[in-house]
Formats: C-alpha cells, sequence, structure tokens
C-alpha cells in the first residue's frame, strides 16, 4: 500500500485545484457558484421579462454577472456540468405567476404557483452541462406575472454552482 502526502494538489503551471488540510478536509480554491436574491418586487410589463437580481451574497468564480450585457445572468466561466436551484414568492393576489429558466436563450423549465390564494413559494431546479461563455437566466414569462422580493434579502432567490 503507498501514501500519497500532498497539502495541494497543482496543474503543471502551479494552479491549485485542491487544498488538503491538516484534518483532512478538502478544498477547492477555484469553486464556481453564486447566490442571488431581490429586494424589490417585479412585475413584467414584456413577455419573458428577465428577471432582475438586486442583491449578490456569492459570486465565487465571477459567473454571475451583475452589470453589462448579460447583467443578472450567470455565463459559464468554464465547461462543466452545473446545478442551480429558485425559490420565489408570488405577490399576494390570485393569479397563476409563471417563470422559465433559460440556458443560451432556450427555455427549459418552467414552473408556476400552484393555487393562487395570496403569497405562494414557488420553485426550479435544473442540471445540464454548460461551455465557457453558455447562460442562464430566469425569465418572468407572461406580462402582468410578478415575482415578489422586499429589504429582508430571503423571499426570491436564485443559486447554483459548478458540479465539475
Amino acid at each position: 500500500m503507498s501514501v500519497l502526502k500532498v497539502d495541494s494538489i497543482q496543474n503543471t503551471s502551479g494552479t491549485t485545484a485542491l487544498n488538503i488540510d491538516n484534518s483532512g478536509i478538502v478544498t477547492n480554491p477555484n469553486a464556481v457558484g453564486w447566490f442571488v436574491y431581490k429586494t424589490s418586487s417585479q412585475t413584467a410589463s414584456s413577455t419573458t421579462e428577465l428577471i432582475t437580481w438586486q442583491g449578490v451574497r456569492v459570486n465565487q468564480g465571477g459567473g454571475f454577472q451583475t452589470s453589462g450585457g448579460n447583467a443578472s445572468k450567470f455565463v459559464a466561466p468554464v465547461h462543466g456540468l452545473y446545478t442551480c436551484h429558485a425559490s420565489m414568492l408570488s405577490p399576494s393576489d390570485t393569479n397563476d405567476h409563471d417563470v422559465l429558466l433559460y440556458v443560451n436563450g432556450v427555455a427549459h423549465v418552467r414552473t408556476r404557483n400552484g393555487q393562487p390564494t395570496g403569497h405562494e413559494t414557488f420553485n426550479l431546479s435544473w442540471v445540464g452541462e454548460l461551455n465557457a461563455g453558455e447562460t442562464l437566466h430566469l425569465a418572468i414569462n407572461t406580462i402582468g406575472d410578478a415575482i415578489y422580493g422586499d429589504g429582508s434579502n430571503y423571499w426570491t432567490i436564485w443559486c447554483g454552482h459548478l458540479i465539475g
């Protein structure tokens, strides 16, 4: 039996891929992940309106864009398998509110609040492969549909990460 004793694993150019601390915990200093939230409600004035995110708690790897042509979108910094999850709150009304997840501008997942009777939480999840530069974003499907947001920063969130 042989044992490899290292504190970090690097590629040949010296970039660290993994660290192992003295208790055996492995960390990835180049992880990719994001967590964003809404601080104000948004009512769509057009079909498939991009959901805008006012707050960023995590943007490891710099994939979530806060400005420019891809603002409020995640742009994959590297090729790999990704996952994301969104949890949203509908306004306190009796309407259906549909949200779509777009992968490179094509709708892949659709969700709706279940039985409109006031505020309702609804969710979506996705796993898929992205090439570097490909995008993910969420959109409100129909004019007049809405997503709730407020100063508490936790009612409507979107997060994800690179699996590998």
